[in-house]
């Protein structure tokens, strides 16, 4: 009569530190299916596919592995052992599992263990339960390994650009990983910021490698109504990876400029491997003030300590929207201390309010309710106000 192994009930796998392609701890939480006898093994399989995205073969060194109790009534004399004979797999076989027959879960960590290379949830590390002599009493299982987190890189950019204009950034990131022939990137933009130009952009890497010189957005697989792009995978001319640690930098990508000076919204870059990120990273872009062209300033009157209206005129460099409002520094020999403004009008080439109230604060006048609709730029505004003396 042949008996059959049975199946283990659960097995999971978590890593630590949490990230891709890391080196680290991996724990291991087991269920037995059948009892694992006193004298028993476990033995587990991982995939050395893990280790070829990092230009290596070694999931886990010989001269350093170790096993240690997690939970679980688990005896003292823990041992384990490592096989590296397949071109696949690497197993560990821990040993002195038990000093008594057992069939409640129990957890041990393996190290160093390369945890999966990229973020996605894998059933590629397998479980097997052997008795004293070897013989099989759960077969493989496959375990539910923990996705891990991307590895972060910092993003730095070396442009300026002015509010409301186009500008082509330069964005640099020096990579956590291997790039691999066919990964893909996405630049995902904040909504204040929008591509002016999707149609080619150039991604340079560092590692005596230059990738397409131009590369394309997906369409297909982008997503325009969330600002986020993907870009065609490129090629490493004919090598299949680059080294880890390598400077990439893109460029070409035309966007327009945030609105105002506040900070924009993070520009995220993100790495992906068979539709998994495994690298990320993010930036802020902050734009400068534009200039004003045509600014002029004229009196009713010019006497000494004279009552006055001031006349103020300037083209806009930037637009602004009808919420916009308007500031004016108001020279400390001019006396605004009494100010209380008999006539604020505003007038201009379009969009222009006849609600306009001006208010001043520590000789700063502020112009609200100033236009009915959205000011495009290059537009001519004058302001008329009263209630200041001349000097």
């Amino acid at each position: 009569m042949l008996f059959l192994p049975g199946a283990l009930s659960s097995c999971s796998v978590s890593f630590l530190p949490n990230n891709v392609r890391k080196l680290g701890n991996a724990t291991l939480v087991v269920t037995p299916g059948n009892k694992i006898l006193q004298g028993g093994s476990i033995q587990v399989k991982f995939p050395k596919a893990w280790a070829y995205t990092m230009n290596t073969d070694t999931v886990i060194n010989s001269t350093l592995i170790s096993c240690q109790a997690v939970s679980g009534s688990i005896s003292s004399s823990l041992m384990c052992s490592l096989d590296t004979s397949s071109s696949v797999w690497t197993y560990v076989t821990v040993t002195g599992l038990f000093t008594s027959d057992t069939s409640t879960s129990f957890s041990i960590s393996i190290s160093p263990v390369l945890s999966l290379p990229i973020s996605y949830n894998s059933t590629e590390v397998s479980v097997t339960s052997k008795d004293s002599s070897g013989n099989t009493i759960d077969d493989v299982t496959s375990c539910t390994c923990q996705a891990p987190n991307p590895n972060t890189f910092t993003m730095t950019t070396v442009t300026t650009t002015v509010v409301s204009k186009s500008f082509t950034p330069v964005l640099v990131f020096q990579s956590t990983d291997v790039i691999n022939s066919n990964d893909t990137m996405r630049l995902t933009l904040p909504s204040d910021i929008t591509f002016v130009s999707t149609s080619l952009i150039s991604l340079r890497i560092t590692d005596t490698v230059t990738a397409s010189p131009q590369l394309q957005i997906d369409n297909t697989n982008s997503n325009t109504s969330s600002n986020s792009y993907l870009i065609k995978p490129f090629s490493l001319n004919g090598r299949n990876y680059s080294n880890a640690n390598v400077s990439v930098t893109i460029t070409n990508a035309v966007l327009m400029a945030p609105p105002s000076t506040k900070p924009s919204g993070s520009i995220v870059v993100s790495l992906s491997r068979n539709g998994a990120i495994y690298s990320t990273g993010t930036i802020s872009i902050t734009a400068l003030t534009g200039t004003m062209t045509a600014v002029s300033m004229a009196a009713d009157s010019q006497l000494v300590n004279a009552a006055t209206s001031y006349n103020i005129s300037f083209t806009t460099a930037s637009p602004l929207t009808s919420t916009g409002r308007i500031t004016i520094q108001i020279p400390s020999t001019i006396t605004s201390s009494d100010y209380a403004a008999k006539s604020c009008q505003v007038s201009g080439s379009t969009n222009v309010s006849s609600s306009a109230t001006c208010q001043m604060t520590s000789g700063t006048l502020t112009v609200t309710n100033a236009l009915a609709g959205a000011l495009p730029s290059s537009s001519l505004i004058n302001i008329y106000f009263d209630g200041v003396t001349n000097p």
